[in-house]
């Protein structure tokens, strides 16, 4: 009988979390990850989502490259990365081409993938994956 669940690995990643979440369309979404308790600074990490409609295009948007849909900010949790995702609400659903590198944590790249998908007018259905990458230098 197994105590813990398996570890997940794609290719040279680890899976850190993985799921699907129902979202009301009007609400972001916090993801909250706690740093490693020996680590100095304890606060946690978080990445807010944000679903936006732009309606002077169809195309969907994220520009991890250029940094134009990264923004931050302050929550009652507290500091928080967010990831503005534009139009990407289609019938059939949209979601990332490959892993978004999105900050890093206990010393390694933090990525996330995802694919959202309506339900309906007021729900969204997002399936996410935060994979774990090579350790970050120190320099």
């Amino acid at each position: 009988m197994l105590n813990e669940e398996p570890r997940l690995r794609i290719g040279d990643f680890d899976v850190l979390s993985s799921g699907v979440v129902l979202i009301p369309r009007s609400q972001p979404i916090d993801f909250e990850f706690m740093f490693d308790p020996s680590a100095p600074n304890r606060e946690p990490m978080i990445l807010r989502i944000v679903f936006e409609k732009d309606p002077t295009t169809e195309s969907g948007r994220y520009s991890e490259k250029t940094r134009s849909d990264v923004f931050e900010g302050e929550s009652k949790r507290g500091k928080f990365q967010g990831l503005r995702l534009v139009n990407f609400l289609p019938a059939l659903g949209r979601g990332s081409k490959g892993p978004l590198e999105v900050g890093t944590f206990n010393g390694r790249k933090l990525l996330f993938s995802f694919w959202s998908t309506p339900l309906g007018k007021t729900t969204i259905q997002l399936q996410y994956t935060f994979l774990l990458g090579r350790e970050v230098g120190n320099g």
